[in-house]
């Protein structure tokens, strides 16, 4: 574990259906927290079989609320504290933890 995390530009390649592990996983390397730089809009790229390189492309509202999730936002635990921190810049906070989201790209 680290007292911080940082993932630029990774989160919009990981398949959706994948998404959930993907912020579970990082987030739980993190013991104070976690910096987010997410891209929310196609890539200028394609892959080999044609797909967008940008596997999951969803507005920042999805996105935060993902994260919500990995943060343990249900009705039985601790409610996470959302922040608008910037037009583009948001924070989470939740268990002594913050995570800081920065979006960019158009929707």
């Amino acid at each position: 574990k680290f007292d911080g995390v940082i993932s630029t530009d990774v989160a919009e390649h990981i398949p959706e259906d994948k998404v959930q592990w993907f912020l579970n996983d990082v987030i739980g390397y993190a013991n104070k927290f976690v910096m987010f730089c997410i891209f929310t809009g196609l890539a200028v790229k394609n892959l080999p079989d044609g797909r967008n390189c940008h596997l999951t492309v969803q507005p920042a509202e999805w996105w935060l609320r993902q994260i919500g999730i990995s943060l343990g936002n249900t009705d039985t635990d601790l409610p996470v504290v959302l922040e608008r921190l910037d037009e583009n810049i948001y924070k989470l906070t939740a268990r002594m933890k913050d995570v800081v989201v920065v979006f960019r790209g158009k929707e």
